[in-house]
């Protein structure tokens, strides 16, 4: 038995919050953060937790803008979840001002936790920048190891980034010791220096694996769903779009989630009673409805060059649902995840319509088939516990000395 200083510390720092601590936050907010980063991070870090002689502590800062909530200051006591241990790094709501005190409280927290700590390593999400700062504070002053996570390449996301921002994150994107990066086209391009890294995907939550998906609980309509963003960069509009041209009988188009489509959503379902929009639900009940479907989508165009340097999260939990997924062949999506999905042949409006008639004439059980078949995938091979496992065999071979 490993004794207290033979543990591995992993000190995790990103943007999200404890489970508890954010159905709490999401009850109170005037607007519905993305959840996105949230479900990431905390099946990333509960991965981490599962295995045996590693102590996992997120240091954590608030998912907070005045948009989200007019509180001034958000902090909360240590706590500790599902394994993990989590220090909220207090924040006050108002620009520069939230940046200033995200990156000090950052700094003391994880500059305590490595001076006490023999066997330390801090694993940073390279895109929050105030916290990123901190921790490249840190590894100057304690030579501690950095894996930066790089989930998109600030060069080319689907948003804007400012100037600015992307200046400063420039400034450190190529000084971490290893990285944690979601495609490998991303590793072509940050990592000159051709430093230690692990690709993967995402995670799907092991948890799952105790969700039953039974084809006599579906919606007793044939239920076709998308879960997420709602904006045309992301194909919903063609979705849309495809499915009024595919005309079948008896299928419906649900959506949830929010976005600059949400509004011409909402006045399409008063027109087209096939189509429903649900608005925003917590992670938990998303997951509920898409094990009721029979068909979950995502019509993500491929064409931006955005696609080679990111992966729909939304994948990885569409698998784990036990659901079926029709997707569009992604350029970040790995060989093996193939076999498991149906794919949009052609990304036209035309070419939409004539894989959905076409997936959707097949029988409920030929369907249903296909989704276990993807879950029980997902389920040994792409669970968080199995992925994270090989972020952490990357930290014991190269970050450890």
């Amino acid at each position: 038995m490993s004794s207290p200083d033979d543990r591995l510390v992993i000190i995790y720092v990103s943007k999200f919050s404890p489970p508890t601590i954010w159905s709490d936050f999401l009850r109170s907010c005037r607007k519905t953060p993305l959840q996105v980063m949230q479900k990431y991070n905390c099946l990333l870090v509960e991965g981490l937790a599962n295995h045996p002689g590693v102590d996992v502590i997120a240091v954590c800062t608030f998912s907070v803008s005045r948009s989200v909530s007019s509180k001034l200051l958000f902090s909360a006591k240590p706590t500790v979840e599902n394994g993990v241990m989590y220090e909220m790094v207090s924040s006050v709501n108002i620009p520069i001002l939230r940046n200033v005190t995200e990156f000090l409280g950052t700094f003391l927290r994880i500059w305590r936790i490595t001076r006490q700590s023999q066997h330390c390593v801090i694993v940073a999400d390279s895109l929050n920048i105030a916290t990123t700062w901190a921790v490249m504070f840190n590894k100057f002053i304690m030579r501690t190891k950095v894996v930066g996570v790089i989930l998109d390449l600030p060069s080319y996301t689907y948003w804007r980034i400012p100037k600015l921002k992307l200046a400063l994150i420039k400034m450190y994107l190529n000084r971490f010791s290893a990285y944690l990066l979601i495609t490998n086209e991303i590793n072509y391009v940050i990592n000159k220096q051709n430093r230690p890294h692990v690709i993967i995907e995402g995670f799907s939550d092991s948890k799952m694996v105790y969700r039953e998906n039974l084809l006599q609980e579906k919606y007793p309509e044939r239920v076709c769903m998308y879960t997420g963003i709602l904006s045309r960069v992301f194909g919903v509009g063609m979705l849309v779009e495809a499915f009024l041209l595919a005309d079948i009988s008896g299928v419906v188009l649900q959506f949830y989630g929010n976005g600059d489509y949400e509004q011409e959503l909402a006045e399409l379902t008063k027109k087209h009673k096939n189509i429903r929009y649900g608005g925003t639900l917590p992670s938990d009940k998303v997951v509920e409805e898409q094990i009721k479907a029979m068909l979950l989508i995502n019509p993500r165009p491929t064409a931006p060059v955005y696609t080679k340097y990111s992966f729909p999260s939304k994948n990885m939990e569409y698998l784990a649902s036990g659901t079926p997924l029709l997707t569009t062949k992604l350029p970040g999506m790995p060989d093996d995840h193939l076999p498991y999905v149906y794919l949009f042949e052609e990304e036209t409006v035309e070419g939409y319509a004539k894989t959905l008639r076409e997936v959707l004439s097949l029988p409920a059980e030929d369907l249903h088939a296909k989704g276990l078949e993807a879950k029980d995938f997902a389920m040994r091979n792409k669970n968080n516990v199995t992925q994270a496992g090989k972020l952490l065999d990357m930290i014991k071979r190269v970050c450890i000395l």
